[in-house]
């Protein structure tokens, strides 16, 4: 894994815990898991928590280095618990929208991002 690292990682001495609610790829439920961090590096977080997490899409309940998502790409059990590599992915910010606020209400957000990808099945493809 090490040699396909863009960045280098810089481990956190202190420790850090984190909210994570994660769209797995393999199906549009989102689940949240709770999650240290244990090394950060410019371009992703490497965490660790005490259930396996499956790769997909994760959205960071706070900023982590001022990153609110990013794609969860490996996860793997070490001893009894489970590490998993988190590439940041940020969300587009353009000159007519300006910097991003913080969302007040993400799990409504959530909720309609599900909403419109599973799409309503009364509704006919034209």
């Amino acid at each position: 894994m090490d040699d396909n690292r863009q960045s280098q990682r810089q481990p956190i001495k202190v420790k850090r815990d984190c909210e994570l609610g994660v769209f797995a790829s393999k199906q549009l439920d989102r689940t949240d898991h709770p999650a240290s961090i244990v090394d950060i590096s410019n371009s992703g977080v490497g965490i660790e928590s005490n259930t396996p997490v499956e790769p997909g899409f994760v959205w960071f309940r706070d900023r982590i280095w001022g990153q609110q998502s990013g794609v969860l790409l490996w996860s793997k059990q070490v001893g009894t618990q489970y590490r998993s590599g988190i590439r940041f992915a940020p969300l587009p910010c353009d000159e007519e929208t300006g910097p991003r606020e913080p969302l007040k209400d993400v799990d409504r957000l959530i909720a309609m991002q599900l909403e419109s990808i599973k799409g309503d099945p009364s509704q006919g493809a034209e």
